[in-house]
């Protein structure tokens, strides 16, 4: 008796004895992916002004950077001697109900010193590209504006 599966039936390998040629596979339908759009190539004979500035500065990132860097170091250097845990350990225990509000209103306050200052660094630099760009492009910037 043999373990063959009869003809009609579906296997998902050929047996062993027929000879394996690849079909090819059916067009995929497009209907629910379209192909991606490319777009034409040209040359583009004028460079626009902007592709010859330097790229600006992000001073958000590095702002927020070193801030979030002093708090690790901060909190390494708490960490790193078992003197200092436990002298942070017994400050916190010890702490009053108006003190932790206090010093959370503090926490809350320096990060909005930080996201200010970041606010200041970004308009100065929005200013300083402005003043860059000349007056031509102060008044299409108002036209826009407008």
């Amino acid at each position: 008796m043999t373990d063959a599966p009869p003809p009609d039936s579906h296997t998902p390998l050929p047996p062993a004895d027929e000879d394996v040629t690849p079909e090819t596979p059916a067009p995929v339908s497009t209907a629910l992916f379209p192909p991606a759009y490319q777009a034409p190539v040209t040359a583009d004979v004028a460079a626009p002004a902007a592709a010859t500035e330097a790229p600006r500065t992000r001073w958000a990132a590095i702002i927020w950077g070193a801030v979030f860097a002093a708090t690790a170091a901060v909190a390494l250097w708490v960490t790193v001697s078992p003197d200092r845990r436990t002298a942070l350990a017994d400050w916190t225990v010890n702490l009053s109900p108006p003190a932790a509000v206090a010093y959370l209103a503090l926490v809350v306050g320096a990060i909005a010193l930080v996201a200010g200052v970041v606010g200041v660094a970004r308009r100065a630099q929005r200013a300083l590209a402005r003043r860059r760009s000349g007056p031509m492009a102060d008044a299409e910037r108002g036209a826009v504006e407008a």
